[in-house]
């Protein structure tokens, strides 16, 4: 990172800009490590391969990152992002009109010319920020390189670029489920092997509205993981982490968590229908990538569906790739679906009964007279992506549109399986009819729907193509805003009722409370949860360690006693500390934190109010090496906490600790060097007639006070008897909570601990429609053009105009239908 990103990162403190940031990061898929650096109006123009100028140019505005240089088009799906480390040269073009026109050339041989439309001073504080985070890339120009040499796309237009069989998945080897004749897979290699011709491939690929028409009409197997990785993002996690999935595998081997054991029993439930889930190949790739996973994300883990959306990535990603997938699933797309809580699940859950009340009014009503759970149908299609329910070619179409358009595809479809059934639906009166209905749908996805047709195009219709034009016309209205809107107005709601469950659970659970009430459990798991999430902030649906520290002990009891409040880190610290000696007595398991559990048994103790059961107590919080005995310094340590303990309940309780003091040293007996002499009981009215003086111990000698002896001294003293009687169990006060904060916070560690999966709760994602991009050039030499910056003279790559027998093979020669693939496409504003 260069010093003025790190400069931006870390001085630039905009309220209003973190949304923003927030939503230029979702549109270009970055990761949260990018910030802005600068941006400026700007007019983009492309030189293709043959040299040819675009007659047309695009407005937009130009952004640089702290790794990365994007693109937003003012026209609807005009967008790149694209690493500096790609970027061969930036050139200053003369310009006749005076525009501040500069030419950028990548390693795959593209360029493209950007007019900054700002002043030339301005544009020359741009050029100058450009350049050095150009400069301080270019060490890693070469690793960049040879990253885009192993994708797919490279190796269609490159004869040089040898092709691999590793980023390709399973599917490669075991076939996939797609039908590649069926699809007419070698017709659209050739559209895309067109489009990377003009407009570049892999990360110096430039999105124009072509491209997202592509994705819709099917991805052709061997590019479906390339451009999932493109249009989710998670290539720039694998380019910025290069080799991190090998090392935390080589880091954890060995190791065992809960999560692992889990992994274990779903690996053999995992598409067992597929080939290779049936041999160790594929079951050890899948074990690999959710184990990664689990250490790298340690505060989700691993939730079950997990295995399944891994195991469906594989084949048509590697393990590293799929890694990442999982990564911007989990923390962009639909976060906290597969968190231990899996909160996010609830939250979308209500977001689409809602949906389906406003949108589908006759339809909620029919769930509502009937007693039909909607969520209990529609929560394993959400949460399994579709992978559960559709047939693997249908889901992975699915997958396509899910990457390129966000999370709202999931909304849409979910709908549209409503709509497209409506009058079946109507029909059930039951939860098991109504899934039973959905599973037959499910299964014929492939059945056409207008066998009778006479046209040949409406009789090849199928219902899952019914289905995409009805999710993307009929619920086209569906937006990133709508459902980030619904998800916050349910988010509290949700969140109080799963903590509400959570904590009636935990309760339930508890043990060893004494006499302390149910009204006195639920003020102390409120607090107790309360100063977790004020001290951690937690994020819903993390796993996190929910016991207090010392310090947040001490935080627990100034609210519930006056003797804990007000004290200075001294008092709070000492040695001699109460509040040191409780927190050691209530740790029962000697982590050095305490449980819920932890906390109420050691509050019970606290309330009970039998005499002889406090002496005994305290007794054995004092006893340092616990062998039944006080000496001298934890003696004085009790008078320390007495004193500390009552000093709001006047000066008697002075004089009360000070009689204390005495009668301990006169009673006590001194002890010898080796402290093997036997206790002495001593006949409280035979010592206190016998005239005091003729039992004391000198000061300044080692005395021993058993459990008996202390007793006694506490027993003959009114104020100190009141204490111990009942004096110590009235100071704790369990109050509720002024102001429960049912944040995120209280919530987090508390839910690790629930098994119930269909209470579940969310937070908003930062959700904006993706939206395509901008046309891109190949290489152009301007004369007379001024170089800001040129990299390593190493690999200039040629300009390719003709292609190896291999790939032609595989693509084919173009024929005249080809175009016909583009007449399907569920956007399009016209009937199909």
């Amino acid at each position: 990172m260069s010093s003025i990103a790190s400069l931006i990162k870390t001085k630039l403190q905009l309220p209003d800009s973190s949304k923003d940031l927030a939503k230029l990061r979702w549109r270009f898929r970055l990761p949260e490590t990018q910030f802005s650096i600068n941006s400026l109006p700007c007019e983009l123009q492309f030189i293709h391969y043959n040299n040819a100028e675009e007659t047309s140019s695009l407005l937009g505005v130009l952004y640089l990152f702290t790794d990365y240089i994007a693109f937003r088009g003012d026209e609807e799906g005009t967008q790149f992002c694209i690493p500096y480390t790609i970027i061969r040269k930036v050139s200053k073009v003369k310009s006749d009109d005076f525009e501040q026109l500069l030419s950028v050339s990548t390693s795959n041989g593209y360029e493209f010319r950007v007019s900054l439309q700002v002043s030339e001073s301005t544009a020359s504080r741009f050029c100058g920020l450009l350049k050095e985070e150009l400069i301080s890339h270019k060490a890693n120009m070469h690793k960049a390189s040879e990253f885009t040499k192993q994708f797919f796309s490279e190796h269609l237009i490159n004869p040089n670029v040898a092709e691999t069989n590793d980023s390709y998945g399973f599917g490669c080897k075991y076939g996939y489920p797609t039908d590649p004749r069926a699809s007419r897979e070698r017709a659209k290699l050739r559209m895309w092997k067109e489009y990377f011709l003009l407009y570049g491939t892999s990360l110096s690929l430039i999105r124009v509205s072509l491209f997202s028409k592509l994705v819709r009409i099917e991805l052709p197997n061997k590019l479906r993981g390339e451009i999932w990785e493109l249009t989710s993002g998670s290539l720039y996690l694998r380019l910025q982490n290069a080799n991190e999935y090998e090392q935390i595998l080589r880091t954890y081997s060995g190791q065992t968590s809960f999560s692992l054991e889990e992994i274990e029993k779903d690996l053999g439930r995992s598409l067992p229908e597929y080939p290779a889930y049936q041999n160790d190949e594929g079951i050890d790739a899948l074990r690999n990538v959710l184990v990664a996973f689990s250490w790298k994300n340690q505060d989700v883990g691993y939730c079950q569906a997990m295995n399944i959306v891994a195991a469906a990535l594989l084949i048509h990603c590697n393990e590293a790739q799929t890694f990442y997938l999982m990564h911007k699933i989990c923390e962009d797309y639909i976060p906290g679906y597969y968190s231990k809580t899996m909160y996010g699940t609830l939250i979308d859950q209500q977001v689409y009964e809602t949906l389906v009340q406003r949108l589908m009014p006759n339809l909620h009503a029919h769930f509502v007279n009937k007693d039909i759970q909607l969520s209990i149908i529609s929560l394993p299609w959400f949460l399994s992506l579709f992978f559960c329910t559709m047939p693997l070619p249908y889901a992975f179409r699915l997958m396509d549109f899910f990457f390129l358009e966000g999370p709202r595809v999931l909304f849409q479809i979910g709908m549209a399986v409503l709509y497209d059934n409506e009058s079946e639906i109507l029909k059930a009166t039951e939860e098991t009819m109504l899934i039973s209905l959905l599973k037959n749908y499910f299964s014929s996805l492939s059945d056409r729907v207008y066998k009778d047709a006479t046209d040949k195009r409406v009789a090849s219709i199928t219902k899952f193509q019914l289905l995409l034009v009805t999710a993307f016309k009929k619920f086209g209205n569906i937006t990133h805003s709508m459902i980030e809107s619904e998800r916050k107005r349910h988010f509290h709601k949700v969140i109080n009722s799963i903590e509400s469950f959570a904590k009636r659970t935990q309760i339930r659970s508890l043990q060893n409370y004494g006499s302390l009430t149910r009204d006195d459990l639920s003020n102390i798991y409120d607090r107790y949860h309360e100063i977790l999430s004020a001290k951690h902030q937690f994020e819903i649906g993390t796993s996190a360690d929910t016991k207090l520290e010392f310090d947040e002990f001490c935080i627990f009891m100034a609210g519930v006693t006056d003797w804990s409040k007000n004290l200075d880190a001294v008092a709070i610290n000492g040695s001699s500390s109460f509040l040191r000696h409780l927190f050691l007595r209530f740790d029962k398991s000697r982590t050095g934190s305490l449980s819920l559990q932890d906390l109420v048994s050691g509050i019970a103790e606290l309330k009970v109010r039998d005499v002889m059961r406090n002496i005994s107590f305290i007794f054995e919080l004092y006893d340092s090496d616990i062998d039944g005995y006080m000496d001298k310094s934890d003696v004085l340590k009790v008078s320390e906490a007495i004193l500390w303990i009552t000093r709001y309940m006047g000066d008697e309780c002075l004089s009360a600790v000070s009689e204390f003091i005495q009668r301990c040293f006169h009673f006590a007996d001194e002890a010898s060097p080796d402290h093997q002499e036997e206790e002495k009981l001593v006949d409280m009215d035979e010592s206190l007639t016998s005239g005091g003086s003729e039992r004391n111990v000198d000061a300044n000698s080692d005395i021993r006070v058993s459990l008996p002896t202390f007793r006694m001294v506490i027993l003959s003293n009114v104020l100190l008897e009141q204490l111990f009687s009942g004096g110590l169990a009235d100071s704790v006060i369990l109050v509720p909570v002024e102001e429960k904060t049912s944040t995120v916070g209280g919530l987090r560690g508390l839910l690790d601990s629930l098994v119930l999966d269909t209470n579940r709760l969310s937070e908003t994602i930062r959700g904006h429609k993706h939206t395509a991009t901008i046309p891109s050039s190949d290489n152009v030499t301007s004369t007379g053009n001024k170089s800001y910056l040129t990299s390593d003279d190493t690999s200039n790559l040629e300009k390719v105009k003709s292609h190896t027998s291999d790939i032609d093979e595989e693509v084919g020669e173009p024929v005249e239908d080809d175009k016909d693939l583009l007449q399907f496409d569920p956007y399009k504003k016209t009937d199909a």
